[in-house]
């Protein structure tokens, strides 16, 4: 049976969503979206570096990754986060403006589970969360086997 209200597969556990943001608003965006979501926890860095960090440290569930950030860009945050055995297998979102064909489809090849563009679709988002953290979690014990 189809699950009417996707937010109920996240509400049983705190789940960490590390964003990684540099622009104020876009940021802002965020944190709303998912101060309705009492089982995430969002994390933000406004850099590349830092957020490779926190992606270590935290194991967050899912990263929502900005490409166009001010230390390194997120290519290269991509490249690390799949490079890195603490992190390879976090699901990354890549955010931008950006809509370039070719680019979405390098990228999807080069590691990210998805491909968001701004301005953002605030359900797409969330669909896309929740659907990245159900594929992590273990399947629920069926009745009677």
């Amino acid at each position: 049976m189809h699950d009417p209200h996707p937010e109920a597969i996240v509400s049983a556990a705190r789940h960490v969503v590390l964003c990684i943001e540099d622009n104020a608003s876009n940021l802002r965006l965020v944190e709303r979206l998912f101060a309705h979501r009492p089982g995430i926890e969002l994390i933000s860095a406004t850099e590349g570096l830092l957020g490779l960090e926190m992606a270590r440290d935290r194991q967050p569930v899912v990263v929502l990754l900005d490409l166009d950030l001010p230390d390194i860009n997120g290519d290269e945050v991509l490249q690390r986060l799949r490079g890195d055995p603490l992190t390879k297998t976090i699901p990354v979102v890549v955010v931008s403006a950006e809509a370039d064909y070719r680019q979405i489809q390098r990228l999807l090849q080069t590691g990210a589970s998805a491909y968001l563009t701004k301005p953002l679709d605030v359900r797409r988002v969330l669909a896309t969360v929740d659907e990245l953290i159900r594929e992590q979690m273990p399947p629920a014990p069926r009745n009677g086997t």
